[in-house]
């Protein structure tokens, strides 16, 4: 089952997120349920590009929600904006969502970040979708990389 939600403090209110974007079809997930540290997992859309770090399940060290900027299917003018309204651990209906990991690949790093869109749509599963369940934690595709 899913739920639509306008805002979910993650560690306060564990489960699995999923943000769709304003500006594209990529999708955002965000899981409490895969270990110790809350994960995020990029899906690049048709109408995006690809990013290195996507499709892999990510240990986030930080997650941010910036203020809202989108409502009622429309951008919200600056003016009417709250610039102190940024959180930590939250994710918002109508915020960009900073999304904070660390970097391991060689020549790279420390920490490699990635910030959506405004989120038009914010969805909490009740259980892990099939399609996210195939996706590999990123500690499985390092220890992969580095096997002899």
């Amino acid at each position: 089952m899913t739920e639509d939600i306008e805002v979910a403090s993650i560690l306060v209110d564990p489960g699995i997120y999923e943000l769709q974007s304003v500006q594209s079809s990529s999708r955002y997930f965000v899981s409490t349920t895969l270990g110790e540290s809350p994960r995020y997992v990029r899906l690049a859309g048709d109408d995006s590009r690809s990013l290195r770090l996507d499709t892999a399940w990510h240990a986030l060290i930080a997650l941010i929600s910036h203020p809202v900027e989108w409502a009622e299917g429309e951008m919200l003018p600056r003016s009417m904006r709250d610039a102190a309204a940024t959180k930590a651990w939250t994710l918002r209906l109508g915020s960009s969502h900073t999304y904070l990991t660390p970097d391991r690949t060689p020549g790279r790093g420390p920490v490699y970040w990635v910030q959506s869109s405004a989120c038009r749509r914010l969805i909490r599963h009740d259980t892990m979708p099939d399609f996210l369940a195939e996706i590999p934690l990123d500690d499985v595709l390092l220890e992969q990389a580095s096997a002899p």
